[in-house]
């Protein structure tokens, strides 16, 4: 099997390029990897104990964040701006 050195994505016998990044796939970057980091995808050889990329243990397992669907919700916000303007544009001849 040979592998893309940048991005770790199966690479066909025969590829001159990466279909996934586009790296240039090339005999003396191409190796039998069986295991890719955890954190960065780079692969790497069985007996390598830290990644050689981002120095993160090979047995550490990353547990990536959960993305929120929260947005804050705009209306809210304008409407708050547009009391805001309010109170100054009739409280402001008040204090002057």
């Amino acid at each position: 099997m040979i592998f893309c050195s940048k991005c770790g994505t199966k690479a066909e016998t025969g590829n001159v390029f990466c279909t996934a990044c586009g790296n240039a796939i090339t005999p003396a970057v191409t190796k039998n990897y069986s295991k890719f980091c955890p954190k960065c995808g780079t692969p790497n050889s069985n007996n390598t104990e830290f990644c050689p990329n981002c120095r993160v243990s090979q047995d550490t397992e990353i547990v990536m964040p959960l993305k929120s669907n929260h947005t804050p919700n705009k209306y809210i916000l304008g409407g708050m701006v547009i009391i805001a303007i309010t109170i100054i544009i009739f409280y402001a001849p008040c204090l002057g």
